[in-house]
């Protein structure tokens, strides 16, 4: 891998997927496979949605008026 910032942070959450449809794979076949998808498409597209809903959290705190003071973390 590259070494990038995207790859730095995210080696660990694509080592872990990889790692789970070996698994997966091996003790279930490709039927748990195909089963198992929705649940990981699920839970990307949550983590989407949720990155959308705190993006648009302070666009809409802004547009009203109302105080807003964003929290630094790193």
């Amino acid at each position: 891998m590259v070494q990038t910032f995207y790859s730095k942070e995210a080696w660990i959450s694509i080592f872990f997927g990889w790692l789970l449809k070996i698994i997966i794979l091996r003790y279930g076949g490709a039927r748990l496979y195909r089963a198992s998808r929705p649940v990981f498409l699920g839970l990307i597209m949550g983590e989407v949605f949720a990155g959308v809903f705190w993006s648009l959290v302070p666009a809409l705190l802004i547009v009203q008026g109302l105080p807003y003071k964003p929290v630094q973390i790193q």
